[in-house]
């Protein structure tokens, strides 16, 4: 995680996404209108390795890396995915991601079509986690 002050993001279980979906596509709205989906609050990174952690049954502790140093670490996997020709996990595009914040204003699809998110951070991170494991990947 980056190094230097929280940063804050917005998320979105897939399930909440697909209910907004599905009122989208019921609601007589203008076609091309664009509405912004994320559960309840806004987060820290710390808040969500936490609540992944708790959903793995461990406790993480974070590992703060300046931001120069992930872009350098990241410039090297970038070369490593092309030279592979692999995509990579780990990218300068990721980390302008973890370096920043990511907060999207809900209150428009609320307003317009009615959808209020029912996915909090802890039960998506455990849902998450269980179709991680039932697929194999964990």
């Amino acid at each position: 995680m980056p190094a230097g002050p929280s940063r804050t993001l917005s998320l979105c279980h897939v399930q909440d996404l697909v209910t907004a979906f599905l009122a989208a596509g019921e609601a007589k709205v203008p076609s091309g209108e664009i509405f912004h989906v994320a559960g309840e609050g806004a987060f820290t990174w710390e808040q969500v390795g936490d609540a992944l952690g708790e959903a793995l049954g461990v406790h993480p502790t974070p590992l703060r890396i300046p931001v120069p140093i992930l872009f350098a670490l990241a410039t090297g996997a970038d070369a490593w995915a092309w030279f592979t020709g692999r995509p990579g996990y780990f990218s300068r595009g990721k980390v302008r991601e973890a370096a920043g914040h990511w907060l999207c204003d809900t209150g428009k699809v609320r307003r317009q079509l009615g959808v209020v998110p029912s996915v909090g951070l802890r039960k998506g991170a455990a849902a998450t986690v269980k179709w991680y494991r039932e697929a194999g990947w964990l």
